[in-house]
């Protein structure tokens, strides 16, 4: 880093002040660092985890800085977090050099292809000639993973966990993805979480940098233009086997613009200057009024020595073949064709991709005529929509090497002022070549009703399932979401086999009582012990931990996979009634449901309300009961407010004759001025059979200001009944706190005092004290300086920690 301040530094005052000039620098310093002495019983100071023995210094840092005078440009860019990143970029009109840890680079399909590397790159170009140039070093194997979405957000897991941070590019079907807008991921386990549901039929691609790498490369080349031609040459060194492949390449590039173009590429490969092999590129591109094409083609032979996760080209291969080509036509307005052909071949697999796809597009009928062809399985798709009636339908035939599958579907909805009927038939077929012919016919017919306070809904679904081959046994796959209460998964088909049964949690298997780590939104995890209980027609999940057993937490991805006969023929019959009232404060439902299905009956009714019963509160209300489950879910929330102030009541239960949850909230919030008083009482019940949790939890807050001081106060108390022979290990029974502050001319002083009582017997105490100086200027905010104690008692041991730090932000 002083090294290129000094460089930094040596440029500027070797221009001439004469020049006009401007210079920013801005950015931020982060740093927390403390001192800490451990003392006592081993086993009560590794309760700690958060604090680390002896000294402790952590850095975040940001710095930017600018340097402009006519015909020349300087940026410099140092971040350290999440990973050390640096950058000098000069720029002096045509000529320009970047020296960086992180640049992401191509020279050349046919050598470096959009690869991240460490070093010096530079470039200078006019009308007549250019220039590319770079030292470096590659310290990071380039890798790809490709698959369909589950008809979920995620999680999906990459089998990773040496990503390098910031490396990754995810398309979704071709289109790039924009990091924590449409998805978030986590380096260090692999994890990926979209923003939205991805389809079995969306295709993602992940190409990323991974730190395991058990070489590093250096890396030197140099590319020449000039008019229409182009030659370039790279050299790539393994210093622990201290070899050499040097890549010469000569190319034709005719280009009038990025669609209007041809390339022709041959590259030669070298070790050590002896000859090895070849490899040829082609790109033609044109783009006219009625058409648009693209057309790429990769060779290698077998002995030219590419390594595509080191040099970054995944379709260049050694000893293969690489075919692209994208045609679209518009021969006139309404009418579109569009082709696709994706095809690999090499010594030892391949692989072909071809989609057509023909449209006829008016103001109201749109037809689409497709086929696709991938790895051996092929898809045709005729769909048609009339908007005037919402009209739609669909055919799709499905063939591969195991099966073929039919689909037809139509659907009308047509919409009036008040009325909305609606009829929505479908038909398949499935033919499994050597285990079993499927059918499966379903309609749903219905009509709505609509009025400025009424609305009425009636409506039938019904599915009809054959089986031709009943006698054969397949494994079928569920797949369900969880909600946070629900701890029942139902299976559409009784088990043959109880031991055969297979639980995968976010795609890790699970088995009865053994660990789930729960990757929780703000990044930080938790560890369950999981209990499973599995019957022939369901599977009961239970998570537990020191505060208790509870259902599985919200958003989990639960997959069953589970040994059936199919029968000879099932069905299902479901007929609907919803009426629904509705007036500017509140509104109230009621819904009828009656279930048939092969022979077995269920009822159901749901009542809700939801709204403003009377000034200021508001109410939300609902009942769910199956009469055949005897299953009631009830849920009831009430806010009344008196601004400030406001009373917060939540309850919901959720039973069974063999299980029961129950799980309330009595929330009173007093708020006067600067002060308030917060009560709140939380019960939680969880029964299932002759294993029971009961827990309630009293909290109370408080805070007072008096002129310049503020006065908190925190107890917290807990009860816990449950089955005896569970265990749930250390769990906190009580805790108090006080905090005290005040607001003095410099700055703030904080007190505060912790004590924590567990089941075990353990006793911690916390003694925080805090300055903060007074904030003089934006550039010095959120710094304080701290002083902790951590107590704890177990018996006749003892264990002390003594914490001094700061943490200090300075922004220029």
């Amino acid at each position: 880093m002083k090294n290129v301040f000094l460089i930094i530094f040596i440029i500027i005052s070797l221009i001439s002040p004469s020049f006009s000039q401007s210079l920013n620098v801005n950015g931020n310093i982060y740093t927390n660092t403390y001192f800490s002495i451990f003392s006592g019983d081993s086993y009560l100071l590794s309760l700690t985890t958060d604090i680390l023995k002896g000294i402790y210094i952590y850095q975040n840092s940001q710095f930017f800085l600018n340097y402009h005078i006519p015909k020349f440009t300087l940026d410099f860019s140092y971040i350290s977090h999440p990973i050390d990143t640096m950058e000098l970029f000069l720029n002096l009109s045509e000529f320009k050099i970047k020296f960086s840890n992180i640049i992401d680079l191509t020279l050349s399909p046919l050598s470096l292809y959009n690869k991240r590397v460490n070093g010096v790159y530079t470039s200078y170009s006019n009308n007549l000639f250019s220039l590319q140039s770079l030292i470096s070093k590659i310290e990071g194997a380039k890798k790809y993973k490709k698959f369909y979405g589950d008809n979920t957000p995620g999680p999906y897991f990459l089998q990773d966990t040496s990503i390098t941070p910031l490396s990754e590019r995810i398309y979704l079907n071709g289109n790039l993805l924009q990091r924590d807008f449409d998805y978030t991921i986590d380096y260090r386990q692999g994890i990926l979480l979209f923003n939205f549901v991805i389809t079995p039929n969306d295709l993602i691609v992940i190409e990323y940098e991974s730190s395991n790498i058990s070489e590093i490369y250096n890396l030197s080349g140099i590319s020449i233009g000039m008019s229409f031609l182009n030659l370039s040459y790279l050299n790539i060194e393994n210093p622990s086997n201290n070899t050499k492949n040097n890549f010469l390449e000569v190319g034709i590039n005719i280009e009038k613009d990025e669609n209007n173009l041809i390339n022709i590429r041959r590259s030669f490969s070298f070790n050590n200057w002896e000859y090895l092999g070849h490899a040829d590129y082609l790109k033609l591109a044109l783009s006219k009024d009625f058409l648009i094409t693209s057309f790429e083609y990769l060779y290698a032979d077998k002995d030219y020595s590419y390594k595509p996760e080191i040099l970054g080209n995944n379709n260049l291969v050694p000893g293969s073949k690489y075919t692209y080509l994208n045609l679209n036509l518009f021969p006139f307005s309404p009418l579109s064709y569009s082709f696709n052909l994706e095809r690999k071949n090499n010594t030892e697999t391949e692989y072909s991709k071809q989609n057509h796809n023909l449209i006829l597009d008016t103001n109201n009928l749109k037809t689409k005529l497709s086929y696709s062809y991938k790895n051996q399985k092929e898809e045709i798709e005729i769909t048609y929509t009339y908007n005037p009636l919402s009209l739609n339908g669909m055919y799709k035939k499905n063939i591969t090497t195991q099966s073929i599958s039919e689909t037809y579907s139509i659907s009308l909805s047509p919409i009036a002022e008040f009325l909305n009927p609606y009829f929505i038939l479908q038909s398949s077929t499935q033919n499994y070549y050597d285990k079993s012919y499927l059918k499966d016919l379903s309609y749903t017919i219905g009509i709505n009703i609509r009025a400025k306070n009424f609305e009425c809904n009636i409506g039938e679904s019904f599915n009809k399932k054959e089986n031709l081959s009943s006698k054969e046994y397949i494994y079928l796959a569920q797949i369900y979401m969880t909600d946070g209460l629900n701890y029942s998964f139902y299976f559409s088909y009784t088990t043959l086999d109880i031991s055969s049964v297979s639980v995968y949690i976010n795609n890790i298997p699970i088995q009865n009582d053994s660990t789930f780590t729960y990757l929780l939104p703000d990044g930080t995890s938790k560890t369950y012990r999981v209990n499973l209980y599995i019957y022939e027609n369901r599977v009961d999940i239970f998570f537990l931990d020191n505060e208790g057993i509870h259902p599985p937490p919200p958003d989990l991805s639960i997959t069953v996979y589970y040994p059936i006969a199919i029968p000879q023929e099932s069905y299902l019959l479901s007929q609907n009634l919803q009426l629904k009232f509705i007036n500017p404060k509140r509104s109230f439902s009621i819904s009828l449901q009656r279930i048939e299905k092969d022979l077995n009956y269920e009822h159901i009714i749901n009542l809700s309300t939801q709204g403003t019963i009377f000034e200021n509160a508001w109410l939300d209300l609902a009942n769910i009961y199956k009469f055949y489950e005897k299953n009631n879910r009830f849920s009831f929330k009430f806010v009344y407010s008196f601004t400030p102030s406001y009373l917060y009541l939540d309850l919901n239960i959720n039973s069974f004759p063999y299980a029961k949850t129950i799980t309330s909230k009595f929330n009173p919030v007093l708020i006067w001025g600067e002060n308030f008083l917060n009560l709140s009482f939380e019960y939680f019940e969880n029964t299932y059979y002759d294993i029971y949790f009961r827990f309630l939890s009293l909290i109370l807050e408080v805070k007072k200001k008096i002129s310049q001081k503020e006065l908190k106060l925190r107890l917290h108390k807990t009860w816990r009944e449950y089955t005896p022979s569970t265990n749930l290990g250390t769990y906190l029974l009580n805790s108090e706190s006080i905090n005290l502050s005040e607001d003095l001319q410099r700055g703030k002083y904080e007190f505060s005092l912790v004590h924590e009582r567990y089941n075990t017997g353990l006793d911690k105490y916390l003694i925080t004290i805090n300055y903060i100086p007074k904030n003089l200027s934006q550039k010095f905010l959120y710094n304080y300086f701290y002083l902790k104690g951590i107590y704890h008692s177990l018996a006749l041991n003892h264990s002390f920690i003594l914490q001094i730090g700061s943490n200090i932000s300075v922004s220029f």
